[in-house]
């Protein structure tokens, strides 16, 4: 599982030094609001894109992820990136 998951994140997440942009800015704070138990409303684009990634996991690996598993992934993703 971890290799595949290594896998992942070397063909879908493989950058440094990146910088947000406003809108990414505001997805990585939505992602904290969801990790953090702290959102107040939805914004479907935004759960749409969570969706899009836990479908991504699924296709490539067959992993099955929860919405709050994706939202990890993500923020973990950003603080590799970042």
């Amino acid at each position: 599982m971890l290799r595949k998951l290594r896998k992942f994140w070397n063909k879908n997440i493989r950058y440094r030094n990146a910088q947000l942009t406003p809108k990414g800015s505001c997805f990585k704070n939505y992602c904290e609001k969801i990790y953090n138990d702290t959102l107040e409303s939805k914004i479907e684009a935004y759960e749409d894109f969570i969706w899009y990634i836990r479908d991504l996991v699924i296709e490539e690996y067959g992993l099955v992820l929860s919405r709050e598993e994706s939202v990890e992934l993500i923020l973990k993703s950003y603080e590799e990136i970042l």
